[in-house]
């Protein structure tokens, strides 16, 4: 598979202000993984559907990744630029070979 992309996978972190708070922060769990951005299939939208959770893309990768709820997707390149909610994840049949995040575009 052409993996013409690269994705950034972001996570939010919480670390300590200079004033005893918190900070709520974003940064990289995953960086530059080789991607491939294509349109979710009708059935794969109707079955996210059905548990209240709207995707629009799925996002193969070559590796197997730990994704967590809040992770968000940056391809800073190329025409699927942009930012994703990952709203969800497969291993593709616990095969390893591909990995497959459910996204909807952000901007």
């Amino acid at each position: 598979m052409n993996l013409p992309d690269s994705i950034t996978i972001n996570r939010a972190t919480t670390t300590a202000s200079a004033g005893g708070g918190q900070i709520r922060a974003m940064a990289a769990a995953y960086t530059d993984l080789p991607c491939l951005v294509q349109t979710a299939s009708a059935k794969a939208v109707a079955d996210f559907a059905r548990m209240g959770i709207t995707i629009k893309h799925v996002i193969y990768l070559d590796t197997t990744v730990v994704i967590m709820g809040g992770d968000v997707g940056v391809i800073a390149t190329g025409s699927h630029a942009g930012t994703y909610s990952i709203n969800g994840h497969d291993d593709m049949g616990g095969q390893g070979r591909w990995f497959a995040l459910y996204a909807l575009r952000q901007s």
